[in-house]
C-alpha cells in the first residue's frame, strides 16, 4: 500500500502464525495519520492462512512470503534490503499503533536530525497502564532490557530524550542506518538483535531518541517460536553473544562478577523451566556461537575504529 508523497515510510511486518492478531495490526497501520507509507507483511512459512488473509482482506498491503520459518530478523532482513524510502518502521505482528503513532515518530525525526532510531512508547495491550518499554537500556550487568518495563505508567517516561535503543517490537529507523552499521544480525533469529543493532549504532554515532507521544500497545511474544524452554535457551544464548560481541574490555572486566551472577541465574532459570537437556543445549549453542561473535567482534573493532565516546554513555561503568 503506498499512500501519499514522499517522505515515506515503509512499515515491515514479520509475521509467523499470526492470524489472530495480524489484522488488528494492520488495520492500525491503515489508521495512521501519517499517509506517506507503505506496509509490507513478510510471512515466515505460516501455516494458518495468514498469507491468504493478507491477500483476501488486505490487498492493499504488500506481502513477502519466504516459505519457512527463518526468524524475526532473517523476516525484516528481506524487507529492508528490498526497500527504497528513506525511513523504515519495525512493526511486530501482535502490536496495535496509536492513529498518530508513525506521525509522532516522523516530527521527532525532525527535531532530531543527528539521531537514526526512534523508540516509541511501548504498552501492555491487555493493560495499558502498564508499560512494556521506552526504549532499552543497560544494566548493571551490562545485559540489555526494556526500560520502565512492568511499571506502571504514571507519566515518570514523558520526557522525549535519547536513550540506548529501541525495542524492534515497534521502531522507526533511518534507512542509511543499515547501509553503515549492517542489517540485523539473523544468527540471533529473534531475542537481543534489537539491543545489539542499538550497540553497534552507538558505536558509529548514531543516536536514539524516546518518543513518549508516540504510542504502540503489544500483546508480547504472542507467536512464540518454540515454547518457554526455547525460548529461555534463546534469550541466555543470545544476551551472552550479544555481550561478548559487543562490550568493551573494561566493562566485560569490571562486571565480571555481576555478569556472572546474572548467568547463574539465567542457567538457573533453564533448569527450572526447562529441563537438563535445556540447559546442555543452550551450553553447547553458546560454545558453538562463541567464535562467530568473537570474529563480529573484531571486524566491529576494525570498522568502528575502536570507538566508545557515545556508547560509554550508556554503559554501566564510563570507558575511557
Amino acid at each position: 500500500m503506498e499512500i501519499g508523497c514522499a517522505p515515506s515510510i515503509e512499515v515491515i511486518v514479520p509475521n509467523w502464525n499470526g492470524i489472530e492478531v495480524l489484522p488488528g495490526c494492520l488495520r492500525s497501520l491503515l489508521r495512521q495519520t501519517f499517509r506517506s507509507l507503505s506496509i509490507t507483511v513478510v510471512d515466515n512459512g505460516s501455516r494458518d492462512g495468514s498469507p491468504q488473509l493478507v491477500r483476501d482482506a488486505f490487498p492493499m498491503v504488500g506481502l513477502l512470503c519466504l516459505g519457512e520459518n527463518r526468524g524475526f530478523c532473517a523476516a525484516v532482513n528481506v524487507a529492508l534490503r528490498r526497500s527504497k524510502s528513506p525511513w523504515c518502521a519495525v512493526v511486530n505482528n501482535d502490536t496495535e499503533l496509536d492513529p498518530s503513532c508513525l506521525e509522532e515518530l516522523y516530527e521527532a525525526t525532525l527535531r532530531h536530525p543527528h539521531a537514526a532510531l526512534f523508540a516509541p512508547k511501548i504498552l501492555r495491550y491487555d493493560d495499558p497502564t502498564r508499560i512494556e518499554s521506552t526504549g532499552d537500556i543497560l544494566r548493571p550487568d551490562a545485559c540489555g532490557a526494556n526500560r520502565g518495563r512492568d511499571e506502571t505508567d504514571r507519566g515518570q517516561y514523558d520526557r522525549e530524550e535519547e536513550v540506548f535503543s529501541a525495542s524492534a517490537a515497534a521502531a522507526l529507523y533511518r534507512r542509511t542506518l543499515f547501509d553503515r552499521v549492517g542489517f540485523f544480525d539473523e544468527r540471533f533469529f529473534v531475542y537481543f538483535s534489537d539491543i545489539d543493532l542499538g550497540f553497534r549504532a552507538q558505536r558509529f554515532g548514531f543516536a536514539c531518541v524516546y518518543v513518549p507521544q508516540a504510542r504502540v500497545y503489544h500483546r508480547g511474544k504472542f507467536s512464540g517460536y518454540g515454547g518457554r524452554g526455547w525460548s529461555l535457551k534463546q534469550e541466555f544464548v543470545n544476551s551472552t553473544v550479544c555481550q561478548v560481541k559487543n562490550l568493551p574490555l573494561r566493562s566485560l572486566a569490571t562486571h565480571a562478577g555481576p555478569i556472572a551472577r546474572s548467568h547463574l541465574k539465567s542457567l538457573k532459570g533453564l533448569l527450572k523451566e526447562g529441563n537438563a537437556r535445556v540447559l546442555v543445549e543452550a551450553e553447547i549453542e553458546l560454545a558453538r556461537r562463541l567464535p562467530y561473535a568473537l570474529a563480529q567482534r573484531m571486524a566491529l573493532s576494525l570498522r568502528s575504529r575502536g570507538r566508545f565516546d557515545r556508547l560509554a554513555r550508556f554503559l554501566p561503568i564510563r570507558e575511557a
